[in-house]
């Protein structure tokens, strides 16, 4: 991964993983510095092309852990509890958003996915799907609807 591509990469992420951050800490400006110096130290491991969203969020939740484990002031509890939040979270979410995601037919669910959890712009899907950006738009504000209302 080169410079430009690393820039790319942070720009795209930036927000989303300082959000995923902040929901399992409160020293989200250590954390998110912190992966981010990660992916660039070992960015030659990396192909630009394959990071998404979800490679960042593991990457993030180790630093945090360890940077748990580097405090003196915090214990294996504290460790246990962010790890036991993560893992019900994603059960969780594992759980309903699969039976949600059903609904769905397999383009919508990839467009859909690929704007909320990977980070494409609605005009990036837009190019990639040859439709218009109102297209994406319009499907992305009737889907999320619709998931948000199986999801409560």
């Amino acid at each position: 991964m080169n410079k430009s591509e690393f820039l790319q990469l942070y720009s795209r992420y930036k927000e989303s993983l300082h959000k995923y951050i902040a929901s399992l800490t409160n020293q989200v400006d250590d954390i998110e510095q912190d992966t981010w110096l990660c992916i660039w130290k070992y960015r030659q491991n990396f192909i630009f092309s394959n990071i998404s969203f979800a490679l960042l969020k593991q990457i993030a939740y180790r630093r945090l852990v360890d940077y748990i484990r580097k405090q003196d002031k915090f214990s294996v509890c504290s460790i246990n509890n962010v790890v036991l939040s993560y893992c019900i979270d994603m059960e969780l979410f594992s759980i309903k958003t699969k039976n949600a995601l059903k609904t769905l037919s397999e383009t919508t669910k990839k467009c859909v996915l690929d704007i909320l959890v990977n980070g494409y712009t609605h005009q990036e899907m837009a190019d990639k799907m040859n439709v218009s950006i109102n297209t994406i738009s319009s499907l992305v504000y009737y889907n999320k609807k619709k998931l948000r209302k199986l999801l409560k």
